[in-house]
């Protein structure tokens, strides 16, 4: 069996570089469908994940590093003090830009990086117990990068790449590379959550197998605006239901077969401990699941919403007290029920 060998981090640069250095759409999604085109399966899904501003190919998965570890990483690399690297960083307000600055002159022995360098260094990171040995890790990587390099480690850090790459267009270039059906492509990153799981189904010509996965939030489909009702009948048809519109947060609700709740808020963020009334009422449909659920949460007291003032004041608690649990209830208002034992259901009215 012949190996297949990760293809050089330089090249992902390089690429991105050149997508960023270029205004037209096609020119973009040319580019990277050319590159994407040749990747292992395993480099596919990384080199997707970074390209949408993601080091890790799962998307509900943390990094766990923030700026000053971060920062501190490439200060110990570069051998600039903390002071130089601010300074650094505000020079540019780019991470990136100011990793590939404090690293340009310093001649890095050896092998140059692999996706699948990146890639594995990220994903110790995350599964690294403390900040010592997180800055350990980034240390390495970057005392192993070329200044090209750095900065795009620094970026995919940051969460955004600079280079002008929608995810729609994106999908194009997955589309493009493997000469799948494009709203074939956005169905499957739809329902996966991941780009680069898509874009292994595209290489592989199984679009048609993309599922859903329970405990993975799908993205959210969104309301479009119309002008008035004449419009909405030549949309939808004849025949339409009409459903109130609650002024509350839109979240995704997972319930596995054993039992597990996971609840996801509209950044496909977990929030599930914030709302504990949600995932122990939630516990009680083991007997349906798996299933997923998309709905509304919205402050609730006494058979009566109340208003979003109220629900503010629940987010951003991760562990909400008992006091604030009791003074604003929290229920999910579900309109849409996307899987149910085993069986999705986006497209069944």
């Amino acid at each position: 069996m012949a190996l297949s060998l990760s293809s050089p981090f330089a090249d992902f640069a390089a690429v991105a570089d050149a997508v960023g250095g270029t205004r037209s759409k096609n020119a973009k999604r040319d580019l990277l469908a050319a590159h994407l085109r040749d990747l292992s399966p395993a480099d596919l899904a990384s080199t997707c994940a970074f390209l949408a501003g993601r080091a890790l190919a799962d998307q509900t998965a943390k990094l766990g590093m923030g700026w000053v570890q971060q920062s501190a990483a490439l200060a110990r690399a570069s051998g600039a003090d903390q002071e130089a690297t601010r300074t650094a960083y505000l020079r540019h307000s780019d991470f990136g830009d100011a990793a590939g600055e404090l690293l340009a002159a310093i001649d890095r022995p050896g092998a140059g990086l692999s996706v699948a360098d990146v890639a594995a260094t990220f994903a110790a990171i995350a599964a690294a117990k403390g900040s010592e040995q997180r800055i350990g890790l980034l240390e390495n990587l970057f005392g192993r990068a070329t200044s090209d390099e750095a900065r795009f480690i620094g970026r995919i850090l940051s969460r955004e790449t600079r280079i002008g790459l929608r995810e729609g267009l994106l999908e194009e270039a997955v589309a493009a590379a493997f000469d799948a059906d494009l709203a074939a492509v956005r169905r499957a990153h739809m329902l996966t959550g991941e780009i680069g799981e898509a874009a292994q189904l595209a290489r592989d010509g199984r679009l048609a197998e993309a599922a859903l996965h329970i405990g993975r939030p799908i993205r959210f489909m969104l309301a479009t605006p119309v002008a008035d009702a004449p419009e909405v009948m030549r949309r939808v048809g004849d025949e339409a239901w009409i459903e109130d519109k609650y002024d509350g947060i839109r979240a995704q609700l997972h319930v596995h077969a054993e039992g597990t709740v996971s609840l996801f808020s509209r950044d496909l963020n977990e929030v599930t401990r914030s709302f504990p009334e949600i995932a122990e009422a939630a516990a009680t449909l083991q007997t349906d699941a798996p299933l997923v659920i998309d709905g509304e949460l919205v402050p609730w007291r006494q058979g009566s919403v109340l208003d979003f003032a109220s629900l503010q004041t629940r987010l951003g608690r991760v562990r909400p007290s008992a006091e604030l649990l009791a003074e604003v209830p929290v229920v999910l208002v579900a309109f849409d029920l996307l899987h149910l034992r085993g069986e999705d259901l986006l497209e069944t009215a």
